[in-house]
């Protein structure tokens, strides 16, 4: 299903050309094009573009070229190379080797009139094969490994089955290069016609099917087994080809540059949020889409009901839709608290104006972010080993000492890369702190956020710090303290609600 395709672009596609601009398009991994509601989405990030589905992934646009028509050219060369030929000594296996190549070379049979040619080559083909090798050479030598349709003695020429496959009907004895190869063409026409069908069931939905230059209906189709050409033409346009070998007995679907598992495959990593990682075929497909409209080119897949969308080009820059996030986060770590009330400050008599004392420290917050505009909280705490401070309560009754200080804090700040997707992320916040037990505290933190799976969830890393105030405390100097300061580095994980 395709929506907002303009009339210039049907006619670029109905000339089998490029546009003359570049169309932006979305590739939806999905089987069809969303609805109307997840496109108004998906448009709010895009600015608007052409909606693509599956089908043009599994069926890749592939116009016609003059390589096209210069391919089934090189197969007449080689077969007029080889009549040239025909009657020189042992020169049986490089004629049939060469036509195979040319035939090899065909990437699209686009009516009856080259499928004809084909066929007057693989017959050609088939009575060198004949020729030069002996029915059990044909069946057994490793010379006649690329040229014999299956194994001993009940093994064929492979390019006489083809021919079969595309013609349908036996050759009668003018097609053949001379009495001989007649003689041998008879020796095999029975087994030949004999070969159980293939079944190829053609989608009624995917545009018009074409197979080996003859346009098919829909439904289960019988094909002789053998070498076949298939592509469909969708906007006047051939998309999807495929050579295929099929078996005697094969029952197979409509042959797709994509198979169902990855397309899936793709889905997955698309509706997590992730470029990479999608398989080498749906790779080689979007790449065939962006040459086709020239991009930007997004591609969409469902997660939920909703639309996730990821850039696959450089020129398809997605617009940040969500206004508000939310994030919760756990951190452990290290660092300092700086202070002159730790009681080991006094134990000569002389105090010094500060003690540094090493600290572990963790945390547990929340980010609430508006846009780029972010607000914080939560409680911190440090622990000093070795380092205590003791203190009174309202009453000057002593408490005792201490050397586990929480630290509530709240801040305002600004996100660098917002928390939106699982990429990188990053922001800064000043806060506000009370370092306990006697500091109210002006501060900052920085942090930067690395992701580690699709939820997204990031690991964090913090660094921050604070400048206690001076506050009126009675040391046991009988002085009143001075500043504190607390600062540290920590890790930790981070996921958005």
């Amino acid at each position: 299903m395709r929506r907002g395709l303009t009339w210039a672009a049907v006619a670029g596609l109905l000339a089998g050309a490029m546009p003359a601009y570049a169309e932006p398009v979305t590739v939806w991994l999905e089987d069809e094009v969303p609805d109307d509601r997840a496109i108004e989405k998906a448009d709010l990030q895009t600015g608007g573009t052409l909606h693509l589905d599956s089908t043009d992934v599994q069926f890749p646009p592939q116009p016609l070229t003059e390589e096209d028509a210069a391919a089934i050219t090189a197969v007449g060369a080689a077969v007029e190379d080889g009549k040239d030929r025909w009657d020189d000594y042992e020169v049986e296996q490089s004629i049939a080797a060469e036509i195979q190549d040319a035939v090899d070379h065909v990437g699209l049979v686009r009516d009856a009139r080259d499928r004809d040619d084909i066929v007057r080559a693989l017959l050609f083909e088939g009575a060198a094969i004949a020729r030069g090798f002996s029915a059990v050479d044909l069946g057994a030598s490793d010379r006649a490994e690329a040229f014999r349709f299956g194994e001993g003695p009940g093994a064929l020429p492979k390019a006489w089955v083809d021919a079969y496959a595309l013609s349908h009907e036996l050759a009668d004895r003018s097609d053949l290069v001379d009495g001989t190869g007649w003689n041998d063409y008879q020796r095999f026409a029975k087994a030949i016609q004999a070969l159980e069908p293939a079944t190829v069931y053609v989608d009624d939905d995917v545009g018009e099917v074409w197979v080996d230059g003859v346009k098919l209906a829909s439904g289960n189709r019988e094909l002789p087994p053998g070498r076949h050409w298939f592509h469909t033409v969708r906007g006047g346009v051939v998309h999807g080809r495929q050579v295929v070998d099929l078996a005697p007995g094969a029952e197979i679907v409509l042959p797709r540059a994509v198979t169902d598992e990855e397309l899936a495959a793709a889905h997955e990593r698309v509706a997590a949020g992730r470029r990479s990682g999608m398989p080498d075929a749906v790779e080689d497909s979007l790449s065939l889409l962006l040459a086709r409209y020239g991009g930007p080119m997004f591609v969409g897949a469902l997660k939920d009901g909703k639309p996730v969308l990821v850039s696959y080009d450089d020129r398809a820059q997605l617009k940040d839709t969500t206004l508000v996030t939310v994030q919760l986060f756990g951190e452990v770590g290290g660092g300092v608290l700086v202070s002159p009330l730790f009681e080991q400050n006094y134990d000569d008599g002389s105090p010094e104006p500060w003690m540094v004392a090493p600290a572990a420290s963790g945390g547990l917050g929340f980010e609430v972010g508006v846009s780029y505009f972010q607000f914080g909280g939560g409680i911190d705490a440090s622990i000093t080993p070795g380092r205590t401070i003791k203190f009174a309560d309202g009453n000057d009754v002593e408490n005792g000492s201490v050397s586990v200080f929480p630290q509530p804090w709240g801040g305002i700040g600004a996100y660098f890369v917002r928390p939106t997707k699982p990429t990188p992320i990053a922001g800064i916040l000043g806060t506000v702190t009370w370092l306990s037990p006697a500091n109210l505290g002006v501060g900052g933190r920085l942090m930067i956020g690395i992701p580690v799976d699709d939820k997204p969830t990031w690991v964090r890393i913090s660094l921050g710090a604070s400048y206690g105030l001076p506050a009126q405390w009675t040391t046991p100097a009988g002085t009143t303290t001075g500043a504190t300061i607390s600062g540290f580095l920590r890790i930790g994980l981070g996921s958005r609600v």
